[in-house]
């Protein structure tokens, strides 16, 4: 079992050992864990609902000696957990915990620890700005896109056409026109999903708000 201690002690360590047996026991999306939007955002989970999760690209984690997590920090709105799909990858998250289990004030100590990665075909709707982003999200982005483990998720027509209208969209709000052909593949994020038809659909969007 490998995880990044920085430098803690064996104390510490064990303790985190056991806190990881725990946490392999939890079969749901269990906070902090990581999770791909299909426009290519990745935020990891902060809350559970239930029927849901908030996610966030930042914030801080503390380990539970149930194996779950408790977050502090902004949350976005929640992804419904029917639309999630767990892939076979895996990425470090950055956890604390109490020095040898004993609470006090400056008694934290650091650590990563694997998580499960999910990928969505639910929307982003995400609204918090980069004051509430970690700085290790878009390497760990990087990390995912040349990772054999992530599967792919085969969309149908009608998921392809809302996604293909959203990144439409959000191209024309930032360049005042809707992409062509060729703009609009360069838009398509590179792992997560495949489209259905693609070239169907982005006919069928474009028509549709011609």
């Amino acid at each position: 079992m490998k995880f990044d201690t920085n430098g803690l002690d064996a104390i510490d360590q064990e303790i985190i050992r056991k806190l990881i047996i725990a946490r392999d026991q939890i079969g749901k999306p269990r906070i902090g864990d990581y999770v791909r939007f299909p426009t290519g955002q990745l935020e990891r989970f902060s809350h559970d609902w239930g029927d849901g999760l908030q996610t966030s690209a930042g914030g801080s984690f503390f380990l539970c000696t149930n194996g779950g997590a408790s977050f502090s920090g902004g949350l976005n709105p929640c992804t419904p957990a029917d639309k999630l799909k767990l892939t076979n990858a895996t990425l470090p998250g950055s956890f604390w915990i109490f020095h040898h289990d004993i609470a006090g004030a400056g008694r934290g100590v650091y650590f990563k620890i694997p998580c499960r990665v999910f990928i969505t075909t639910a929307a982003y709707d995400g609204f918090l700005g980069k004051d509430f982003c970690s700085h290790e999200i878009d390497a760990l982005k990087k990390q995912l896109e040349s990772d054999p483990n992530m599967e792919v998720t085969l969309l149908n027509a009608v998921e392809t056409r809302a996604i293909v209208q959203r990144i439409m969209e959000e191209v024309k709000a930032d360049t005042g026109h809707y992409p062509t052909r060729s703009d609009f593949l360069r838009h398509v994020p590179p792992i997560g999903f495949a489209l259905t038809n693609l070239d169907e659909a982005y006919d069928q969007v474009r028509r549709g708000i011609a």
